[in-house]
């Protein structure tokens, strides 16, 4: 008996407490939140234009066109550079910083040298082609290619082909005329006559040239101020002279003209052959070892 009152005790307290809950939640529904109207804003469409512009004068680039090709930034060591290169109506723009430079028919570039005291681009218009470097265009040339900047800045270069002759430019210096043996871009006969390169770092550049000497060629490999041949012609097909990442070394195989038919492999100043046939040699990236 106790203990049936106490159990009826008991689901009085809990209906008690579960009627209080319901009452509290009820009166809590029904209260209405005191907010402060706000009358909706009306979109000023000038205002927003205006906002957005100024936000991409800020950014500095000035892009007129959807069809973004490249865009980077580079900071050197007395100006930082904000870059980007993009197509319009068909025609290659580059804008760096807040100057804008095109329509060109053909854009190869920006590059920069990492203290950023040195960039350039290699550009064709009207079917001609120029180089830019920094604020000095070179040019109109026939045809022209191979545009390098030093890692440092220190030197620049190209090849280019005037009055159907070929020339090397190295800062101020100009190397040539050497041997023009192709038309835009094409072989004549299968035979190249030239070839230019530099090392991955730009410091050094190397190039070969054929001579027509007694009715045959005769190939040289020029590296920096020394020049190594005379060379048969036919070890220059697909003919790659190759360089260590610092420059340091570099190197190609080759054929001795009118000597035998052996292959010979040119490291610096030595020389390592015959073989009965030998590949362009390859490097370490410090140029320590080489094969």
């Amino acid at each position: 008996m106790r203990n049936k009152k106490i159990f009826l005790l008991f689901v009085l307290v809990v209906l008690i407490f579960a009627i209080g809950t319901i009452i509290f939640l009820a009166r809590e529904i029904n209260k209405k939140p005191v907010l402060e109207e706000l009358e909706p804003k009306k979109i000023n469409k000038e205002e927003v234009q205006k906002s957005e512009n100024e936000e991409i004068k800020s950014s500095k680039l000035l892009l007129e066109s959807k069809y973004l090709v490249n865009f980077g930034f580079v900071k050197g060591d007395d100006k930082d550079y904000l870059f980007a290169v993009y197509f319009k109506d068909k025609k290659s723009y580059i804008q760096l910083n807040d100057e804008v430079f095109g329509p060109y028919d053909e854009l190869i570039g920006p590059i920069f040298s990492e203290n950023g005291s040195k960039y350039g681009w290699q550009y064709k218009k009207d079917n001609e082609y120029y180089v830019r470097v920094n604020d000095e265009t070179f040019g109109p040339y026939k045809e022209a290619g191979g545009f390098s900047i030093a890692k440092d800045g220190s030197k620049y270069s190209w090849w280019y082909v005037k009055n159907r002759e070929f020339y090397v430019r190295v800062n101020d210096k100009i190397y040539g005329p050497y041997l023009y043996a192709f038309e835009m871009g094409m072989w004549d006969s299968g035979i190249p006559t030239f070839y230019f390169t530099t090392s991955p770092d730009g410091s050094k550049f190397a190039f070969a040239y054929a001579k027509a000497e007694k009715e045959n060629w005769k190939y040289y490999v020029r590296v920096e101020d020394k020049i190594y041949g005379p060379y048969y012609y036919f070890s220059f097909i697909n003919f790659n002279i190759s360089f260590s990442n610092d420059g340091s070394r570099y190197g190609w195989r080759f054929q001795k003209y009118g000597v035998d038919d052996y292959y010979y492999v040119q490291i610096n100043d030595r020389t390592y052959g015959p073989y009965d046939f030998a590949s362009s040699p390859v490097f370490s990236p410090n140029g320590l070892n080489y094969g």
